[in-house]
């Protein structure tokens, strides 16, 4: 069964993007990037802030990679614990130390039960954004 050359008409098919949002350019043909401050590299820090329940209900559906050992799964759930009481005020210590700012990738159940890291995460200067 063959391909039926409709499916490859397109009123929009062009070289390039399919809008006109933006000019599309080959990458060779660009200028190169300059950074602020004439720096060589940029990075973007993203912190990952979950929580997830010991025992899971699977409702509405079970997520994807969701604590993969037999429950109670005190490995994962610990490690995660570990993470919102002590290692996400490292980084913020590291950070600012370094004078760097992140975005956290935070879950709503980071912020209802850990609303004072959030405003910790804010008031350095941070982003929060849902992760």
């Amino acid at each position: 069964m063959s391909l039926d050359p409709a499916y490859l008409e397109y009123p929009r098919r062009r070289k390039g993007y399919d809008h006109d949002l933006y000019a599309w350019s080959p990458l060779r043909e660009r200028p190169p990037v300059q950074w602020p401050g004439g720096k060589a590299l940029a990075v973007w820090p993203v912190v990952s802030l979950e929580w997830f329940p010991i025992t899971p209900s699977d409702k509405p559906f079970r997520a994807p990679g969701h604590m993969q050992t037999a429950y109670p799964d005190y490995r994962h759930y610990t490690s995660r614990e570990y993470g919102l009481r002590v290692r996400a005020y490292r980084l913020l210590d590291a950070f600012a130390k370094v004078g760097m700012k992140a975005s956290f990738a935070t879950n709503a159940a980071v912020a209802e039960r850990y609303p004072a890291l959030v405003a910790d995460v804010v008031a350095a200067g941070h982003e929060i954004n849902a992760g």
